[in-house]
């Protein structure tokens, strides 16, 4: 079964403020971009899951004109805080690299 990091051009976190991060999921073309949405990979539930964060502050942004999505969630701990393992929050795309993709 293919994985979510199989079908992206650019997948990439990075902090979106002290509180929060955002992964861009970035398709090589608009098709992809749809194949993806169709399937709902990419749903405030399993990015909640994926990230133990409260569903209901997920927010899922397609930005269809450069065929991407942005996904913002809050962070467990705040960038620098006691415990923080990821000041810049570049690593936390790798939480749902591996998401299934049913074809």
């Amino acid at each position: 079964m293919k994985k979510l990091i199989d079908y992206t051009k650019t997948l990439r976190s990075k902090n979106a403020g002290p509180l929060w991060l955002t992964v861009d999921v970035c398709f090589e073309d608009k098709a992809t971009l749809d194949f993806i949405l169709s399937r709902n990979i990419l749903t405030p539930d399993r990015i909640a899951r994926c990230y133990g964060v409260p569903a209901d502050q997920v927010r899922i942004i397609p930005y269809e004109i450069v065929n991407a999505v942005k996904v913002t969630l809050p962070r467990l701990c705040p960038s620098g805080g006691l415990g923080d393992m990821d000041i810049y929050g570049c690593q936390q795309q790798l939480l749902i690299a591996n998401l299934p993709v049913e074809e």
